[in-house]
């Protein structure tokens, strides 16, 4: 990274607290009933759950964080269910992200040597043995490589990690296996939450899933002007990551120190040329772009991922998890967040149940007309000024309101769009205090009606090119289920074909006269055997006459591309005459 980019130091009374250290054992014969004796007294801490949101959430912090591992990836799981609980419980869950206590210097080390096969003042000049950074999984160290002098970040898997998350995810299993037999549980999608740890066990025990997320978001996110550390893979193995040491400010220790000390922060701030307003709008549209653009997102955007750098450019840590989605999913979505810009509340509301497996329709309009309400609500208290930061209300929060509104009518909401829900809410506390008076509808409106648009543009001309091996493919599977009998021939093939044609000959004979007219006007622009045309002022050569005049190669490549789409055309039309023929089709591919 650059120098131009490092910031100064902001110093705080929490960093001079002294981490807690426990020696890591493997997991005893005994821990299933260690966790049963734990969730009892929890069970029992809270009065079966009867007492405050805060009680609760507190309580149930504990139990995860005194299991770890595992469980408090659970417990964040959990964190997503804002139609099953208040801010309070979730405010709570949201501190599982945040601290966790460090293993021994000398067991990383040993883990360090072990991995890379050398001793470490072979690889290092120097190596911090006190922990930069600590999490549920693994631990990080500040470090020198001895071949390039670069500062550079280690990050050790904790020891007995695998044996600890494979136990854990049997009694996991256990105890929701217990919870599905209670009647009236479906609609708490125990099943997805279950697949999503199995997903998470996946890429917690090999770290090299958080390095190829690393290079290919270093890659990706350039364009959004975020940062991404790069990794030495030569380096890494599937219990050790070494990457680039990043010279800036978590968000989390932004928003520490600007409730400890705003005077402190300010000057900070104008030391190292940071407009706290232009990051909030730059990480927002950064986020939106991942999200619906790319359906390639950072999957833990709390403030602990975030790093500030000098002149306002941004850095994302912490990659063990990319989120990515459905894309017929992710498009609803992103159609109901434009509506929400809009105040298009009764829209929006229709397309939150469209992207749900299951809706009453005896309680539709009602369920409709509760979402509904619930985002106008919302849009009413984003608009108030002067309120507390903890208690400012985002966009993001929408789907807290909505979600509950499923939950009184017992509707199963979906999986995936609580993890969206998740990544937009995990981000509010950054956006909120860097600029507490951003109006998020103004600016996801804004958002929406520019640079989506400028960037989709971009996406879909790309995507023009592989249209006719689209609907070919399309084309091959409707034959497929034809041979199947999955669709019924007499009521469907005919009118699929004859539609089919209709809309296709056109295009196809659009396609053959693009090509004879563009191939027209090459030779009437480079040859001098057209002269007697060009004093004539017929349709033809006026418009030719208005196109640019192109190199031979760029002519030539274009008339080609459409002489090749006009052939798949023509032989796709083929293909709907013939929908039986497999080695017609076989011929074509």
């Amino acid at each position: 990274m650059k120098r131009k980019y490092q910031t100064t130091p902001l110093s705080l009374p929490s960093d001079k607290e002294a981490l807690s250290i426990r020696t890591p054992k493997p997991p005893s014969r005994t821990r299933i009933l260690r966790t049963y004796f734990l969730l009892f007294k929890t069970l029992f801490k809270i009065r079966f759950g009867r007492t405050s949101g805060e009680v609760q959430g507190k309580a149930w912090r504990d139990f995860f964080e005194e299991l770890g591992g595992l469980w408090v990836k659970l417990g964040q799981l959990l964190g997503m269910r804002t139609d099953l609980y208040d801010k309070d419980f979730i405010k709570e869950l949201s501190k599982l992200q945040y601290k966790a206590s460090v293993f021994p210097t000398e067991q990383a080390i040993e883990i360090i040597e072990e991995n890379m096969g050398r001793k470490i003042d072979d690889v290092f000049s120097e190596f911090d043995k006190t922990p930069i950074g600590a999490a549920s999984l693994a631990q990080v160290y500040k470090a020198r490589l001895k071949a390039n002098r670069q500062e550079v970040a280690v990050k050790v898997q904790r020891p007995y990690t695998k044996e600890f998350l494979k136990s854990d995810m049997k009694i996991i299993k256990g105890l929701l296996s217990l919870v599905k037999l209670i009647p009236g549980t479906a609609y708490l999608l125990l099943d997805d939450m279950h697949w999503e740890l199995e997903f998470m066990l996946k890429e917690e025990v090999d770290l090299r899933y958080e390095t190829s997320n690393l290079k290919e978001a270093r890659k990706r996110f350039k364009e959004y002007g975020i940062y991404v550390p790069k990794v030495y893979k030569r380096l890494s193995t599937p219990n050790l990551i070494v990457m680039e040491f990043i010279r800036g400010i978590t968000m989390s220790k932004f928003i520490e120190s600007k409730r400890l000390d705003p005077i402190k922060t300010t000057l900070w701030l104008r030391e190292n040329k940071i407009n706290p307003k232009k990051v909030a709008r730059q990480l927002l549209h950064a986020v939106y772009s991942q999200t619906f653009i790319d359906n390639y997102f950072h999957g833990d955007l709390q403030p602990g991922n975030i790093m500030l750098l000098r002149t306002g450019k941004i850095a994302l840590i912490d990659f063990g998890s990319i989120g990515s989605t459905d894309v017929e999913i992710l498009d609803v979505y992103r159609q109901q967040m434009a509506c929400i810009g809009e105040h298009a509340y009764g829209k929006a509301a229709d397309l939150m149940l469209v992207m749900l497996p299951r809706v009453p329709m005896e309680y539709y309009q009602e369920i409709k007309n509760s979402i509904a309400k619930g985002v106008r609500e919302n849009l009413l208290e984003s608009s108030l000024i002067n309120v507390p930061l903890e208690d400012k209300t985002t966009v993001h929060n929408v789907s807290e309101q909505m979600n509950k509104a499923l939950l009184k009518y017992k509707v199963p909401t979906n999986w995936q769009i609580l993890k969206l829900g998740r990544t937009f809410m995990t981000i509010d506390p950054s956006f909120v205090n860097l600029n507490p008076d951003m109006n998020f509808y103004k600016e996801i409106e804004k958002y929406m009606s520019t640079k989506y648009v400028q960037k989709n543009l971009k996406k879909r001309t790309a995507q023009l090119a592989s249209l006719p091996n689209f609907l070919i493919d399309t084309a091959d599977m409707y034959v497929r289920e034809q041979r199947l009998k999955i669709i019924d021939r007499k009521v469907t093939v005919s009118v699929q074909r004859k539609l089919s044609l209709f809309l296709l000959r056109p295009i196809s004979w659009m396609f053959w006269g693009l090509f004879a007219f563009l191939g027209w006007t090459y030779l009437y622009q480079k040859f001098d055997f057209l002269d007697r045309y060009h004093q004539s002022k017929t349709l033809w050569t006026m418009t030719a006459e208005q196109l640019p005049e192109l190199n031979h190669l760029s002519s030539i490549i274009i008339l080609i591309v459409f002489l090749i789409i006009a052939i798949k055309f023509n032989r796709l039309i083929n293909l709907f005459n013939h929908p039986s023929s497999s080695a017609r089709y076989n011929r074509i591919k």
